[in-house]
């Protein structure tokens, strides 16, 4: 792997991917960079809130008690979501529901709490440039639950289709609210249940106990995915362009380990499908046998001519990686929806600098290369990516869990018309590609 060539991403071609950084992860909007009419711009829109600053971009307003037993409170659990989907190209917003029991399963919703569908802060989406708010795949933030502690309430999740309700945000004051547009039990109102807006998941009361981190996932693909061949990449087998199929996975990760000063704590949640299906292929894929995710640590420094796109230089290329990091692995087999290792391991001598980061590697049964790049994500990319900024962020001494996200088959830089584009072309970031995206575990 040391003599491998690796992927590397500019700060600069990544931040303008999207008016990413401060306003990723605080409920504004991003966009499909393949379908985008603004040349790929992401905002890393979260859900309802973020622990990294910016606006509050709740669901509606904070705190306070509801019926059906929702008392206000800390502490409570600490949750991220994240569009791990590789297809829902119209991005997603969604609702929480108080539930008795599972409503897939025989159980009912009793309560669509008064929030606004999250995100909805269109003033950010537009100044990032983008058509409304909405989640988009491979971005993913804190949720925020307005003072209320979940541990002890049976919970459904619904997802819309972000651009059913284009209009129906922050600035506009007769906005309509969850209970308004998927109905007081989740049935439907002003939209029609798996047409414009799908259950995807159930948390059971007692899961989001007090002083916990969760990383929620959403999987699986909306309707409309008729091309078989990238169906048969991005969704799960038996996936019909007619239906969704798509659900929430949850991954409790370890806000317990102590790390000391001098190492930085890592965990990985794999949760790209798209990943799985087209490295083990071996007709369309390179065929590998597995996947491995790990650290690099500061290594050999870039020649000194070194141009644009090299490590340390954070400017618009996507370039290559010299040889000679240190090699950090920590998952030799991972696979979709893992979350390893179980416990965060401690890594000395990351630097939150573009001289350290993760990456994932596919690799054959003899646990060599079959590719000539591993995909390679500098800290401050991450940082980026992720919402939390540029730097800073990612530092020893505190525990991070790094979620794999993306399309292999996907181009990495797209232009305005959504096509392939260099980055010395224009073309920006495409956050339907590989990449990571990483949160702090501690709680709070």
């Amino acid at each position: 792997m040391q003599n491998a060539k690796w992927i590397r991403f500019g700060l600069t071609a990544v931040i303008l991917a999207g008016g990413l950084g401060a306003v990723a992860v605080v409920g504004c909007s991003s966009s499909n960079p393949a379908t985008s009419t603004d040349g790929g711009k992401q905002d890393g829109s979260m859900m309802m809130g973020t622990d990294s600053g910016g606006d509050d971009s709740s669901m509606g307003d904070s705190g306070g008690n509801m019926d059906g037993g929702m008392e206000a409170g800390p502490p409570s659990a600490k949750a991220y979501l994240v569009n791990a989907s590789n297809f829902a190209p119209t991005g997603l917003r969604f609702c929480f529901a108080v539930a008795s029991g599972d409503p897939g399963d025989g159980g009912s919703v009793s309560l669509v709490p008064p929030y606004a569908a999250a995100p909805d802060n269109d003033m950010q989406s537009k100044a990032a440039g983008l058509p409304y708010p909405g989640l988009f795949p491979g971005l993913g933030g804190q949720i925020d639950t307005h003072g209320v502690d979940p541990a002890n309430l049976d919970l459904a999740i619904y997802a819309i289709d972000a651009s059913k309700i284009a209009t129906e945000v922050a600035s506009n004051a007769t906005e309509k609210k969850c209970p308004d547009m998927i109905g007081m039990n989740a049935s439907g109102g002003t939209l029609k249940l798996n047409t414009d807006y799908w259950y995807i998941g159930h948390i059971p009361a007692g899961t989001l106990k007090d002083g916990t981190t969760w990383v929620a996932g959403v999987t699986g693909c909306m309707p409309g995915n008729t091309s078989v061949l990238n169906a048969a990449v991005q969704c799960p087998t038996g996936y019909l362009a007619t239906a969704s199929d798509l659900a929430l996975q949850m991954w409790q990760v370890d806000n317990m380990t102590a790390v000391d000063g001098g190492a930085t704590g890592v965990q990985f949640i794999h949760g790209s499908l798209a990943w799985d299906k087209f490295m083990t292929d071996p007709v369309n894929g390179p065929g590998a046998a597995a996947t491995v995710l790990g650290a690099f640590e500061p290594g050999a420094q870039p020649p000194a001519d070194a141009g644009p796109g090299d490590a340390g230089d954070a400017g618009d290329g996507g370039g290559v990686m010299p040889t000679g990091p240190t090699i950090v692995p920590l998952v030799p087999d991972a696979k979709f929806g893992d979350l390893k290792p179980m416990s965060l391991a401690a890594v000395p001598g990351l630097t939150d600098d573009m001289n350290s980061g993760v990456f994932a590697e596919p690799v054959g049964a003899d646990g060599g290369p079959v590719m000539a790049q591993q995909w390679a994500y500098p800290f401050p990319v991450v940082e980026a990516l992720s919402g939390l900024g540029t730097a800073g962020k990612i530092v020893p001494g505190k525990g991070f869990v790094f979620v794999l996200v993306g399309d292999p088959t996907q181009p990495p830089y797209v232009g305005a018309d959504g096509g392939a584009a260099d980055p010395d072309a224009g073309g920006q970031f495409n956050i339907a590609f590989p990449h990571f995206l990483g949160f702090p575990t501690s709680n709070p």
